[in-house]
């Protein structure tokens, strides 16, 4: 999949909207990072609402599917739009606006060490830490890149 455009709005797109939360987790100079399967990207742990859920039942659960941890305490950071569009594949493109509500996420100390590495069966291939330093913000989801301002 190639991502065409992301963070500007292109004429001729529809751009459904799509309501997202995601959590940012620090330990010191370290970041909470999951692979995207579906974007071949790194991101911040968190994706989609379902219908009827609320933003926090809704991180709750991206975090016990992706990381495999529970979350102890939280606050809103920052509310975000980008605008992405997707080549799926040789014909098909798919345009949406997200609309991403970030948080800053507590996890309990013991946790740390038992985040989930391997792929979760929806759309991550693992989480780990990276050091702030490591991370490239041209392979960071635009809600991932809040970490590096």
């Amino acid at each position: 999949m190639e991502i065409l455009s992301i963070g500007v709005k292109l004429d001729g797109f529809d751009y459904p909207y799509r309501e997202n939360c995601f959590g940012i987790v620090d330990v010191g100079d370290k970041f909470l990072i999951v692979y995207n399967e579906r974007d071949r990207n790194v991101s911040l742990p968190g994706g989609g609402l379902e219908e009827g859920e609320s933003p926090l039942e809704a991180i709750k659960r991206e975090f016990m599917e992706e990381v495999g941890i529970s979350i102890k305490d939280y606050s809103l950071r920052e509310v975000s739009t980008n605008y992405v569009v997707w080549n799926m594949n040789e014909n098909i493109e798919e345009d949406v606006s997200h609309y991403g509500m970030i948080y800053d996420v507590v996890i309990d100390d013991g946790d740390i060490e038992k985040i989930r590495k391997d792929a979760d069966g929806h759309d991550s291939l693992g989480a780990s830490w990276y050091d702030i330093k490591e991370l490239n913000k041209e392979e960071l989801t635009p809600f991932a890149s809040i970490v590096l301002d």
